[in-house]
């Protein structure tokens, strides 16, 4: 999505990207789209421009994500088909290089495993008693505090008791 203000760059011709992976090189694509609005007489023809990042390319497809305004991820990812990206309305931004690479690192922590927390060790067996693993046996609803007599609270007074 562009606005008057910004500098549009200027896409190759569908089909131009032959380096890479299959039909499709990695770098930002821009999908242009027209559809109407409204109806009757208040129907307008209007176009959409959404700038994509490859996040990964495959043999038989790509994984995008979508760029705001700025150029910058937004999060949304999606999965096209090389027929898609090299079909048209689709077209590789030769200029958005260096605009790529800015992005790799970004993109590569996107696609980096996540780290998996460590398992909990199980406690040794001898404080297991539910497993029956040494130790003495003990009711484990059992309160361990002494019963002691309730004591009576203490007296306190009030502008009511002078």
């Amino acid at each position: 999505m562009t606005t008057a203000n910004q500098e549009r760059p200027r896409p190759e011709a569908p089909g131009d990207a032959q380096e890479g992976v299959g039909p499709v090189k990695p770098g930002i694509y821009l999908q242009e789209k027209k559809s109407t609005i409204g109806t009757g007489g208040t129907a307008k023809l209007t176009e959409y421009r959404t700038f994509w990042v490859t996040l990964r390319v495959e043999e038989a497809q790509v994984e995008m994500l979508l760029l705001d305004d700025d150029f910058k991820p937004t999060g949304i990812r999606e999965t096209f088909a090389h027929g898609t990206i090299s079909g048209p309305g689709w077209h590789f931004i030769a200029e958005g290089e260096k605009r790529y690479q800015r992005l790799r690192p970004h993109l590569d922590r996107l696609l980096a495993p996540k780290p998996q927390p460590a398992a909990a060790k199980p406690a040794p067996a001898a404080n297991r008693w539910w497993d029956g693993g040494g130790g003495e046996a003990k009711d484990p609803f059992a309160i361990d505090k002494p019963k002691t007599k309730a004591q009576p609270a203490a007296k306190k007074g009030g502008w009511w008791d002078k």
